[in-house]
């Protein structure tokens, strides 16, 4: 059990950075039909929220999961 809590916390981390990518990945390949200039302009606003917005809540999140989880075991 002590095991299987933190390799779940880094598979669900793993599993969100690889959608934000996979997603990022998606527009780029959508906006490759439009014109190379949008390529370049429109993802911006994308790569800021899943690079820095979205990582900043994930890194939050999962401190806080691991922190909980320390306790709770070093309580026991």
């Amino acid at each position: 059990e002590r095991v299987m809590l933190p390799i779940s916390l880094a598979l669900r981390l793993f599993g969100n950075i690889l959608a934000a990518t996979v997603l990022v990945e998606l527009v780029y390949k959508a906006l490759s039909s439009l014109a190379w200039i949008a390529e370049i302009g429109l993802p911006i606003p994308l790569h800021a929220y899943f690079d820095i917005f979205d990582g900043a809540i994930q890194m939050v999140i999962f401190v806080m999961l691991t922190m909980i989880n320390t306790k709770i075991t070093v309580e026991h």
